[in-house]
């Protein structure tokens, strides 16, 4: 099934999902790839697609509440070009960059923040903090002022007694620049307070992060996932209770063996892959939750062997079993601490 018809067809099972759901989504986080980002894809391909998925994003999904912080520009494009890019889908994403001033940030570097029932979500650019992507080098510090802007957003915030939910394309980690990542933690160790939770994408497996000060405390924590490419396609839902906490996480995927086997005539449906209560036990996604999480699924191979099952979506394509490097791997890209 080619790409775009695969993203159509998944399209409307999100939409039809989202119109049996007895409780309403408030936000919807659009964290891609939307895109390929390789070294060498053409300016004009690469809006084409995102284009696509834009018009099929507001059609099938959301029209209005919606945060859209993914990576829709190539390794090989200059921020000086990127300037081209922000221009254009600022016009395009007009509903979701409210208020004005959003648009001037999301210009300038493809970051900006809004407010939904006095929670700030606060989307980030962290195609600007990538180490394959060598225009970092550049700036890697400051990235269009965006890590300055990030504090200032928070220390708003924070002033204002509102909760704090940052997301974006890439999760903060080994993957970017070591400069940029020490002083993305030490906000994290700031403002850990306020912060309810990240939400990223990037890998297009489900998974978590767990980010420690430097003395081993955790401090923050981040929610992985899922795609509609690699694997099995699949979305999550996550519930925030009124004390501003994630309580909930629920995934849905589609089976894209089925789906082939059924051809073009296939009838995309959801079922739900798991919850984070049921399933793991989890009575909320606290950094300290998640951290004790981590310390179960070194001791309970049980545990981690469907960590790993539901982080590609009981796909077909992959290994049934985590083996030995498996597990190392697995636990290490979990726990982010300088």
């Amino acid at each position: 099934m080619e790409r775009y018809e695969l993203a159509f067809g998944v399209t409307i099972g999100v939409h039809r999902v989202n119109l049996v759901k007895t409780q309403y989504f408030d936000i919807v986080i659009w964290t891609g790839d939307t895109s390929a980002h390789g070294f060498h894809l053409d300016m004009s391909i690469l809006m084409m697609r995102v284009t696509k998925v834009t018009n099929l994003v507001k059609r099938y999904i959301a029209r209005n509440n919606l945060v859209s912080s993914h990576r829709f520009s190539t390794l090989n494009i200059s921020k000086f070009r990127t300037f081209e890019i922000y221009k254009s889908f600022s016009n395009q994403w007009k509903e979701w960059l409210t208020p004005d001033n959003t648009v001037e940030t999301f210009r300038l570097g493809g970051y900006y923040s809004r407010i939904v029932d006095n929670i700030k979500i606060i989307a980030l650019n962290t195609n600007l903090c990538a180490r394959k992507n060598v225009w970092t080098l550049f700036d890697c510090v400051q990235s269009s002022g965006q890590l300055q802007w990030l504090v200032d957003e928070l220390k708003q915030a924070e002033d204002h007694n509102q909760r704090v939910i940052i997301t974006g394309h890439l999760a903060p980690s080994i993957f970017c620049t070591r400069v940029w990542l020490e002083n993305y933690m030490l906000i994290l160790e700031r403002f850990h307070e306020i912060i309810v939770t990240s939400i990223f994408g990037h890998f297009h497996s489900d998974g978590i992060n767990v980010y420690y000060s430097k003395k081993g405390v955790p401090i923050s924590a981040a929610l992985l996932g899922s795609s509609f490419v690699s694997y099995n396609p699949g979305y999550k839902f996550y519930s925030i209770n009124e004390k501003g906490v994630v309580d909930e996480m629920e995934a849905y995927y589609t089976n894209l063996t089925k789906l082939n086997a059924e051809g073009k005539n296939a009838n995309v449906a959801f079922d739900k892959l798991y919850s984070s209560s049921g399933s793991y036990g989890l009575q909320s996604l606290t950094p300290r939750s998640l951290h004790q999480f981590l310390a179960n699924m070194e001791r309970n191979d049980t545990l981690l062997q469907l960590y790993y099952k539901n982080g590609h979506r009981d796909s077909d394509n992959m290994p049934k079993i985590c083996d030995k490097k498996c597990k190392k791997r697995t636990l290490r890209r979990i726990k982010i601490q300088l």
